[in-house]
């Protein structure tokens, strides 16, 4: 079973900042579970994003005015 982690747990094995985490969390690039007021990680999730990277299409790419003009 998948030990549930902090936010600042989650910040320090991925060698990112909390507000980072609490970031993929809401767009949905980490899954994690609300408890009260803190947010708690599956550490299988931590091993997933660590394999797999954190990309994921925005639409800022579609903004992107590509006319010469």
């Amino acid at each position: 079973m998948s030990e549930l982690l902090t936010v600042n747990d989650v910040a320090v094995r991925l060698h990112a900042d909390p507000q980072t985490i609490r970031l993929w969390i809401r767009i949905g690039i980490l899954k994690g579970v609300k408890v009260g007021r803190r947010w708690l990680v599956l550490e299988s999730e931590i091993r997933r994003v660590a394999n797999e990277g954190t990309s994921q299409p925005t639409n800022k790419d579609s903004d992107v005015d590509t006319k010469a003009g």
